[in-house]
């Protein structure tokens, strides 16, 4: 999708249902969709199935009209509330980041939360503080290079840059002396 298309979208107020699902799909909301309408179908099922489970919450109107809320015409979403949903739920979902961040909708926080590296890496942190004290239990003598660098590549299947980057916070937290 151009720049320009991207920055329109992301300046507007709200996203029709059908507009965000296109979205998703990398698809500009203008553009005749053709054939595309399955994976336009499978997003809008996606999207609704994201609201379901409370990850992501519409807008709608005080008064929607039953025929509206039947085609989904009564839900509208706010860019910057769903965008951090969206890009981790969908490959083509363009990235509005550049576009939020300069207006200052995103902030360096919610861009660091949006990258799938990290979240990966801050779960696998998590993980091991709470692992982390049985298996030193179950492992007395462990010493932090050889041992405790294993485990956690084993564990929780990391390079060898992500374990030592565990293993030095692993080291503050539990070996202060």
């Amino acid at each position: 999708m151009k720049e320009d298309v991207i920055e329109k979208w992301a300046n507007e107020d709200l996203w029709s249902h059908n507009e965000f699902a296109m979205l998703c799909c990398g698809i500009s909301p203008e553009a005749t969709v053709g054939e595309r309408y399955p994976a336009i179908n499978a997003a809008s099922d996606k999207i609704l199935r994201g609201i379901l489970a409370e990850a992501i919450t519409p807008k709608i109107p005080s008064d929607p009209v039953k025929k509206c809320e039947f085609y989904q015409l009564d839900k509208y979403y706010v860019p910057a509330d769903v965008f951090l949903w969206a890009k981790h739920n969908f490959k083509k979902f363009p990235d509005f980041s550049k576009c939020l961040l300069s207006s200052r909708i995103l902030t360096d926080e919610d861009l660091l939360a949006s990258s799938r590296y990290w979240s990966t890496l801050q779960e696998n942190m998590i993980n091991a503080l709470q692992d982390y004290p049985e298996w030193k239990a179950n492992n007395p003598g462990a010493r932090w290079t050889d041992e405790v660098i294993g485990w956690i590549k084993t564990k929780y299947e990391v390079n060898d840059r992500e374990a030592d980057l565990i293993k030095t916070v692993l080291k503050e937290i539990f070996d202060r002396k």
